[in-house]
């Protein structure tokens, strides 16, 4: 009788992710176990992220911040700030600031995903309709919409995308064209992620929050659309200083959609599936509070993906005792920024 071939690589690996037994997958439901759980499971993330966690390297980065633009919103003032975010690295930000705050209050890092870059977030549409559908479609002005709800806001050019481009990427035109592949490449020979830096990246401007008179850094929140949700999920995991994280259209199982579908290599953390799935690390938030947005017609992250991944998650969620703190936006919309219950959630939260 004949052996079946198989030819394709993915295909291989597929039927070989049926048999494979995480390490680290939660399994427990007593507080015993997630505590002992939590440990071990971020350190693992830490190991295949290549990231070095220590706050007194990162502060020992001056943040020599310059203000390169100021522009009155009419509910806000919005600056754009620069600051070495490592040695190596200076950062853009774009920080909203509303014009009724008078004592220290809540702030959030709002995350762009793939496409042009901050300017995207920030409506910067240039009159040219196909950014202004890219954009409405997306409903992706949530830093400015956060700001109008009261917020500090603070949104950085995430590298690999924008103004972090490299120059051949920035030479071809195509204004849709980021380095993010190229520089994940890189990032791996030193044994590090992309996501990793990104998240560094995000730590950095938590620390220059902390900073502001009108911030208070206790409470702090996170929140990104796609890709910015997939940095959201990582930074939430281990930097406890976020109390509420908004993952919008980026959760769900890993085979439901990085392995299902041909994604960009920055959604790829080497070794993961050694360790467990995407709800064990978004379960490292926990008992911090999580908002999961999923579009009904989300095809990059499918809702029946997104679902399961959930009722995993909700199982970490109860183990940790903060049932409360975990909630679930499936909307009647495709990959983009719900908000439906964003601007509460963070409220209450926050």
């Amino acid at each position: 009788m004949m052996t079946k071939h198989t030819y394709s690589p993915i295909a291989a690996m597929m039927a070989e992710y049926e048999d494979i037994k995480p390490a680290l997958r939660f399994a427990g439901n007593t507080m015993e176990y997630w505590q002992a759980w939590r440990h071990k499971m971020r350190h693992a993330l830490l190991e295949v992220m290549g990231m070095d966690y220590s706050p007194e390297k990162r502060l020992a980065t001056a943040f020599e911040a310059e203000v390169e633009e100021e522009v009155d919103l009419g509910h806000s003032i919005r600056r754009r700030i620069v600051f070495q975010s490592d040695p190596y690295l200076s950062l853009i930000t774009y920080v909203f600031i509303p014009k009724d705050r008078k004592e220290p209050g809540p702030a959030v890092v709002a995350l762009h995903g793939h496409g042009r870059g901050v300017q995207d977030v920030l409506g910067n549409d240039e009159g040219d309709q196909r950014i202004i559908d890219h954009i409405r479609g997306a409903n992706y002005t949530y830093p400015e919409q956060m700001a109008q709800h009261g917020f500090v806001v603070i949104a950085p050019e995430q590298r690999g995308w924008g103004e972090t481009r490299e120059p051949g990427d920035v030479k071809s035109g195509d204004i849709w064209r980021s380095s993010c592949d190229y520089d994940s490449a890189i990032a791996y020979l030193f044994g590090k992620t992309i996501v990793a830096e990104r998240v560094y990246d995000v730590f950095r401007c938590i620390d220059y929050l902390s900073t502001m008179p009108e911030v208070d850094a206790n409470r702090v929140g996170c929140m990104g659309l796609s890709g910015g949700g997939t940095v959201t999920t990582y930074a939430s995991a281990l930097d406890e200083r976020i109390k509420a994280a908004c993952i919008s259209c980026a959760f769900s199982t890993f085979r439901g959609s990085i392995i299902a579908t041909h994604h960009c290599l920055c959604n790829y953390q080497p070794g993961i599936l050694k360790y467990g799935e995407q709800a064990d690390v978004t379960g490292l938030i926990a008992p911090r509070a999580v908002l999961i947005e999923a579009g009904e017609k989300d095809g990059v992250f499918p809702v029946d993906a997104v679902r399961t991944a959930y009722t995993q998650l909700q199982e970490i969620y109860a183990a940790a005792g903060a049932e409360d703190k975990l909630e679930i936006d499936i909307f009647d919309g495709g990959h983009m920024f719900s908000g439906k219950k964003t601007f509460d959630f963070f409220a209450r939260q926050l």
